[in-house]
């Protein structure tokens, strides 16, 4: 009987620890790339310590409206 409830705890911290790392793992696996808001720069829309998925994108296909992110490229001081 002990057994079986030490398998049962094992089970459940394993879900556990699965149900964490799937929003930081498989969005990875289709090209997205994640980041955390450090500052208030985003506010109101994004708050401090929000998790945003950043995929790259034809820029003509962006709308109005929509938040971008962008960074400098290291070789050419360039925006990517």
């Amino acid at each position: 009987m002990k057994a079986k409830a030490l398998s049962a705890v094992a089970t459940a911290l394993l879900l556990a620890v699965m149900a964490v790392a799937l929003p930081f793992s498989v969005p990875k696996l289709f090209g997205y790339q994640i980041y955390n808001v450090l500052t208030q720069s985003m506010e109101p829309a994004m708050p401090v310590g929000s998790a945003i998925y950043v995929k790259r994108c034809d820029p003509q296909a962006l709308r109005q409206g929509e938040i971008i992110t962008f960074r400098l490229s290291e070789a050419t001081g360039l925006v990517e």
